[in-house]
């Protein structure tokens, strides 16, 4: 099985088909659904989207999504580690959320997009049984009290969309603005501006 082919099952696999949440974001509330990563599994059909081993990531991330045209790596493509187990499918679901933002040109300020994928990473490691130890550092402890809100929501049976707490929300966003990793991206080259998510700004979303 290609890369891809693991990346499209993956998407379209028993553990996305029960990701479902709503969070805010300027105003306005964004849901995230089954739906959302179906549409990144049919984009890596048709080639809207790749995906590929990495090339060119970032120091320190796991696995990277570019929606942007003119780099080392072609605009839509999501760079990812061999698929080993189920951390890493955790990151491939938290790329193709940044992906499916992409696509859809959703409005989001970067520290809601990073929040919201780190939710997803979240609730994949908890719903296949990855066990805390192997994923205990920030900001996937912070996602992780979002993702277990909502698994006790999911666990009850309770039907619909579920909303996040806006309390452990606010604290993954605060994490995410003081994350080295977030606040500095390109410190490997010696370029110390201030990234979108502490800035309050937004990834580029052209599709």
């Amino acid at each position: 099985m290609t890369l891809k082919q693991q990346v499209i099952r993956i998407l379209r696999g028993p553990t996305a088909a029960r990701i479902r949440f709503t969070f805010p974001s300027g105003g306005r509330t964004i849901e995230i659904s089954a739906g959302t990563f179906h549409h990144v599994a049919r984009a890596l059909e048709t080639g809207r989207a790749t995906v590929s081993p990495p090339a060119a990531i970032v120091p320190g991330a796991a696995a990277q999504y570019t929606g942007f045209s003119g780099g080392s790596v072609p605009a839509n493509t999501m760079e990812v580690p061999r698929i080993l187990g189920r951390i890493e499918e955790g990151h491939v679901l938290h790329e193709s959320l940044h992906c499916a933002y992409d696509l859809l040109g959703t409005n989001i300020a970067a520290a809601e997009d990073e929040a919201s994928c780190y939710v997803v990473s979240a609730l994949a490691f908890l719903m296949t049984g990855v066990k805390p130890p192997r994923w205990a550092v920030e900001p996937y402890v912070s996602a992780g009290r979002v993702a277990r809100g909502l698994l006790a929501r999911y666990q009850r049976g309770e039907r619909g969309t579920h909303p996040v707490d806006a309390a452990n929300w606010q604290l993954l966003r605060a994490v995410l603005m003081t994350h080295p990793l977030y606040m500095f991206p390109w410190s490997a080259s010696n370029n110390w501006t201030l990234g979108p998510v502490p800035s309050g700004g937004s990834y580029t979303h052209d599709g």
